[in-house]
């Protein structure tokens, strides 16, 4: 975000549970008062974060289903889902062959892991050729996530100019990047 907008803050809020509905709709209102203006999440459901924003007039990008939209149809700014199928039918296959190893899977948008929703009502055509086309440039290789510099909250250097944070690496950051208030820990 910080790369459109350079003064943008991301609030995190935990709620240490994945499916507390609760919790989660308690944790969306604080953001809400806090001034939030689009709310997103890592949850098990997102029905109940999507739809408290809703509720509030809040926008919202949505995570883990394609459908998760129409908790949201008016606030709803577009999300990423799961599109596992071919990946899982591949990984049941060779168990059922005989060939199966464990693996680590990460894989993504390119990899056919994982989908970008329909965009919201709301979202104008200008912004959604943007996104489209960043998107086209990732999965092309032309634009690289997750290269230097990184710079984490406290202003360290994480990952370096003309160096990458490697999906290996990925699984042991315990930082925040700058721009986002809260703590990992």
């Amino acid at each position: 975000m910080r790369s459109r907008q350079s003064d943008v803050e991301t609030i995190v809020a935990f709620t240490f549970g994945w499916g507390d509905s609760a919790k989660e709709a308690d944790a969306t209102n604080s953001l809400i008062n806090q001034g939030v203006d689009v709310i997103t999440m890592h949850v098990d459901s997102p029905s109940t974060v999507l739809s408290t924003a809703e509720s509030r007039g809040v926008y919202s990008i949505g995570f883990q289903s394609l459908a998760a939209q129409q908790f949201a149809p008016e606030y709803w700014i577009s999300g990423i889902g799961f599109t596992l199928g071919d990946k899982l039918t591949w990984l049941a296959s060779t168990v059922l062959d005989g060939t199966w190893e464990p693996i680590f899977l990460r894989c993504g948008i390119a990899d056919g892991c994982m989908a970008m929703a329909p965009f919201g009502p709301k979202v104008p055509q200008e912004v959604q050729d943007q996104v489209l086309q960043v998107k086209t440039d990732i999965e092309a290789g032309n634009i690289v996530v997750f290269s230097g510099p990184v710079i984490d909250q406290d202003g360290n250097v994480k990952v370096a100019e003309g160096e990458v944070l490697t999906a290996d690496l990925m699984s042991s950051v315990d930082w925040f990047v700058k721009g986002v208030t809260g703590s990992p820990k």
